[in-house]
């Protein structure tokens, strides 16, 4: 892990110190401020520039703790992997439940 970029590994320390649900709620949370921003920008001004996103509309370091952010979801979670996993533990127990003999 030493050759990994210093910012990867930070990320991966940030996921593992606070959490898959912490690293999420302040990502979600800051995505959420940048949001209400940008429509608040929209309401006063009625236009935005083209390419403009709720990203524009971040501070220095809240772009910084986003980046931060994404690279432990990123790194540390494999969405494609539990949705297998998911789909399997259904298929699992659906199949229980079809091989279910009752008696009466």
């Amino acid at each position: 892990m030493s050759n990994m970029p210093q910012d990867e590994l930070s990320a991966i320390a940030l996921f593992n110190d606070i959490g898959r649900n912490e690293v999420t709620a302040r990502f979600d949370m800051l995505s959420a401020t940048a949001q209400v921003r940008f429509d608040e920008s929209y309401r006063i001004h009625g236009t935005m520039p083209v390419g403009f996103t709720a990203l524009n509309f971040m501070t220095a370091d809240e772009q910084k703790q986003r980046h931060q952010l994404l690279l432990a979801i990123q790194l540390c979670t494999d969405p494609q992997a539990e949705a297998h996993d998911r789909i399997k533990a259904r298929r699992a127990e659906m199949k229980r439940k079809n091989h279910v003999v009752t008696t009466g």
